[in-house]
Formats: structure tokens, sequence, C-alpha cells
């Protein structure tokens, strides 16, 4: 079978290799360098773990806006002139999760895609280059206070769902951390989780191991498709027409048109979040932190080390704030005053992040074409859910019934 998929970020990147690996021809289509700095998983905090089922739409939250939005240093931002076009989107995402049992139903439904995911990652690159990328260790979650800790109430859900967690003193974090951040006293594990070194390289790394004979990479933007008798038969694209067996969508923020020329109008919007990665780490941290007050991701990656957050909604091309940057390294150097100055030569980037209304992706067969899969929307959860993802999408093509329930994962969960 020839199967286009779309888009050749982590999960379309990852959904190739497994479907290459079934026997089927893949055409790549990604306009941009694959693993490059327009991939969402760029620069993200390149976190895996089997604990990331709790949405970040949550009790709460909706409260903390209006001070996040006044606030110079808040972690999220809003860029005023793009709000109208997106406040329904942002009105109907805080909704998702505003009340516990919104929240725990979200979670439900997130927990079989990120179960066990550090194991099928390292499922996944055994053999590659990816393979030494990959580091599986507890991520730590620090607080300033233990009141702070007491009140994040993604905890109890965690616990609720099984998931192995530990409270950590600030004698086992001295234990545990080496670097730890200055100013924060106590912390919890997710303790079946990992880091990535390198997440561009990580992408590549799976690129090349797909067999060269089984892959043609195509350098065109994704335009529809055309259709006949209730399947795809060809894609149309920049540079013409490219015809098919099968399609998976998996472009990013850019799916959701796709989507609905194939039936299915989902929320999808476009966070941008920006990372800087400092090429040395002076700091002595070796394993990855969650400032969880600030809602940052400090990891260390090759070369140095990263620090990521913010999250700004606004359009998806417009230019760059880099003061979300300068906000993240100030914060950097208020925990770490040795990373005072090594912004100088450090690398910026911003991102955007495909995320629904509800924190779910969508993954599932397309309304108007049976041999159309969508696999896209991961949010916070991209590079975690990716190794699954590829796994469900295999199973459909396949006809085989995936190993989770798909109903929360639904194109169609928002007709109506």
């Amino acid at each position: 079978m020839h199967v286009i998929v779309i888009g050749a970020g982590i999960t379309g990147v990852a959904t190739a290799k497994r479907l290459a690996e079934a026997g089927h021809d893949i055409t790549l289509v990604e306009p941009t360098e694959i693993g490059g700095t327009n991939n969402a998983a760029y620069g993200n905090g390149a976190l895996v773990s089997n604990g990331f089922m709790v949405p970040i739409s949550s009790p709460g939250l909706w409260r903390q806006v209006p001070g996040y939005l006044v606030t110079k240093d808040a972690p999220l931002a809003v860029r005023w002139r793009d709000f109208p076009g997106r406040a329904v989107w942002g009105l109907k995402f805080l909704a998702a999760g505003a009340t516990v049992p919104r929240q725990r139903k979200l979670a439900t439904g997130l927990a079989p895609l990120v179960k066990d995911a550090p194991a099928l990652h390292a499922e996944m690159i055994a053999g590659t280059a990816a393979e030494p990328l990959l580091k599986r260790e507890p991520v730590y979650y620090l607080y300033p206070t233990e009141e702070s800790r007491r009140a994040d109430g993604t905890w109890a859900v965690r616990k609720d769902f099984g998931i192995s967690c530990s409270e950590k003193s600030l004698e086992d974090l001295q234990q545990s951390i080496s670097g730890l951040p200055k100013g924060y006293v106590c912390g919890s594990t997710i303790n079946e989780s990992g880091y990535c070194l390198d997440t561009s390289g990580y992408i590549k790394a799976l690129l090349a191991a797909i067999p060269a004979e089984r892959l043609t990479i195509l350098a065109e933007r994704a335009l529809g498709f055309v259709l006949e008798e209730g399947r795809v038969t060809h894609l149309r694209h920049s540079g013409g027409e490219t015809a098919c067996d099968a399609v998976v969508i998996s472009a990013g923020h850019a799916s959701g048109p796709l989507a609905a020329e194939l039936g299915d109008r989902v929320p999808l919007g476009a966070e941008r979040g920006y990372c800087i990665q400092y090429r040395t780490n002076p700091t002595g941290l070796t394993q990855p932190v969650m400032l969880a007050d600030q809602r940052i991701a400090i990891t260390p990656k090759l070369p140095g080390l990263r620090v990521a957050g913010q999250v700004e909604i606004a359009d998806p091309d417009a230019p760059a704030d880099w003061k979300h940057v300068e906000i993240l390294h100030r914060r950097a150097v208020s925990v770490f005053p040795e990373l005072e100055g090594h912004d100088a030569d450090a690398i910026r980037w911003m991102g955007v992040r495909p995320s629904m209304t509800d924190c779910t992706p969508v993954i599932g067969r397309a309304s108007r074409a049976s041999n159309a899969i969508h696999a896209f929307g991961h949010g916070h959860i991209g590079f975690t859910a990716s190794a699954r993802t590829a796994r469900i999408v295999d199973d459909l093509l396949s006809d085989r019934a995936p190993d989770i329930p798909l109903a929360p994962f639904s194109p169609r969960r928002f007709a109506g």
C-alpha cells in the first residue's frame, strides 16, 4: 500500500517509520526542513511521561487568566490584535477542564494514550541513532513551599489513575538533583518518565531509520484531496497531484483545513511556545525539572541547557515576540544565577503547538474518506504520545482494533 503522510513532525515521522516497517511505501509530505526549527518539537521541553494525562485546562485556570493578561512576566500572553479571531477558541479551552468532573473526564481519555510512553519510545528507537538520545529517569516538579505543592491538584489526578509518583523533601532533592535550582524546597516526581537530549536529532534519526526504498520525501505544501466514492485517490499539493492508497493527516496547526475538506471541522488552535537554549550548562543540572510555580521546563540538552515555557495566543504566522525569551532568561537566572550573561549567544526559538479546545488530539478515520486517518492536535503531549499514535494509525490502516478506546479522540466529537 502507498500511504501519504502529511507532516513530518514527531508524530508524522514516527507514523511513517511504523508504516514502513509494516511493509507500506511512504510519501512524506513536508515543505520545510524535517527536524528543523519549524517543527513544534524542536524547542519543546522534550519530556516523555506516562503522567501527562492531566489536561492543561484545569479547575481554577479561568480565575488565573485575567491576572496573567495584566502581568508583564506571566506564563500566558495574548497578542491583542489577534485576539478577536481566537476568543471563542480560548473560552472553549478554559471551559473544557473548568470543573473537577470535566478535568477527570478528559484525563480518562488521555491516560491510555500516554500509558507506557517511555517504554513505547524505547521500542520505537531501538537499534537507531535516536536510541542514545532518550534518557529514562523521573521528571521532578519543584515547588517553593509545601503549601504550593499541596495546592497542586494534578497529583491527586495522577494518583487516581495509578501513576507512580513520589513526594520529595528538600533533603531528598539535594540528594537526587545535581544543581538544584535556588529557592525550591520540595517536589514530586512522575517516576515512569524520560527526556530527549536532542529533539531535532531524534526526529532526524527516526527518519534515517526508514528504509530508503520505502520512503519518498515530497517537499511541497499539501492543499487538498481528490476523492472518488468515499476514498482519497490523490493528494493535491503545491507541486501538482500524487496518487495514493491511503493518507494520514499529521500536519500540526495546518491540519484543520485538510480535515475540514474530509468532512471534519474541528476547533484546532495554535499556541505559540518559546524556549532559550544555552550553548553550555554551567548549572550542574543533570536531569529535567519543572518549576511548577512558573510553568517552566528546564532540560539538559546537547549542547547545553534548554529553558522552555510561555504560551502566547497569537496568529501562528505573526512575527515572534522575543520578549518571551527574555522572560524565560530572567526566570532562569533567578534560580541559576550562573546563567547570567549566557543569553548572549543562546539559541532563541518560537514554535506553534497544534492544540484542541479539549486538550485531546484528533485520531481516527475521516468522515468523508475511509482511507484517510487523522493524527493531529496533540498540544502539550505531542512528543510523549507520538509512539502510541503511530501504532494506532498502523492498526487503523490494517483494519485492526487499536489497544485503547478511540472515542475520546473522534473527529466527530465536535459535531452538532
